[in-house]
């Protein structure tokens, strides 16, 4: 039987859980968010990087149309064309051009999962469409929240919970073996789905942007199944493209 979990945080991740399975990486705040909103804006691709400089060196190489992203401590790296912000992922900015990306939690959780059979790329605004995706895979699911700064993320463990709730009624009753993570998850979803936008808010990281000046941010990443887009994890160069 197939088996479903949820790993709360990027440093309970271990590479055996992860391969040969299906899995998506969830980052609410804001990286899941940002690249669904980038793919929902006619974006090529989204290359990842873990390191500013790395990011930094390889899309000064590259040849084509390019927009080099992200943060540290939350805010948009010195020099690079956008933050993590996903209102900064317009189709004026990213339309047909591949995305250079280094973030804190999300780009460094989507390389520790990449001996998975199949990832995806996660957030409130995709959890239906990412479930869907899952659901049609023939493997045993895992779904990682990116969490903060190796910390407990309640809003990506909301998401956790909607995408297994949105799996278990796709595949029907008894096709899956629960873990205790994918429990919890569903547990908590169940309570506070109503309310996503006070999850992403109240939650400590939500509290950080905040107190950063981005809390127009937390608005737009509460906004649950607002985009139908699939980002799926490709290797050599490490680098998210639209599932279709």
């Amino acid at each position: 039987m197939r088996s479903m979990d949820v790993v709360f945080r990027r440093d309970e991740l271990r590479s055996e859980r992860v391969a040969g399975r299906a899995c998506t990486v969830i980052d609410v705040l804001r990286a899941g968010t940002s690249v669904a909103r980038a793919f929902d804006a006619c974006a090529k691709e989204v290359r990842l990087f873990r390191e500013v400089d790395e990011a930094r060196r390889e899309r000064e190489k590259f040849k084509l149309p390019a927009v080099l992203a992200g943060e540290r401590a939350g805010l948009k790296v010195h020099g690079f064309d956008a933050g993590n912000s996903p209102s900064e992922f317009t189709r004026s900015l990213v339309g047909g051009k591949t995305v250079f990306l280094t973030t804190t939690n999300g780009t460094a959780a989507l390389a520790d999962c990449a001996s998975s059979e199949f990832v995806a790329f996660a957030a409130l605004v995709n959890a239906t469409a990412v479930a869907k995706a899952l659901s049609a895979r023939s493997e045993s699911i895992v779904i990682v929240c990116a969490g903060t700064e190796g910390s407990y993320s309640a809003e990506d463990t909301l998401c956790a919970g909607i995408i297994a709730s949105r799996i278990l009624s796709d595949v029907g009753p008894g096709q899956l073996s629960l873990g205790d993570g994918a429990r919890i998850a569903l547990a908590y979803a169940a309570e506070n789905m109503r309310d996503p936008e006070g999850v992403v808010a109240g939650g400590a990281h939500g509290k950080v942007l905040a107190s950063l000046g981005l809390r127009k941010d937390l608005a737009g990443c509460a906004l649950l199944d607002a985009l139908g887009v699939v980002p799926v994890l490709k290797r050599d160069p490490l680098r998210l493209v639209l599932d279709v």
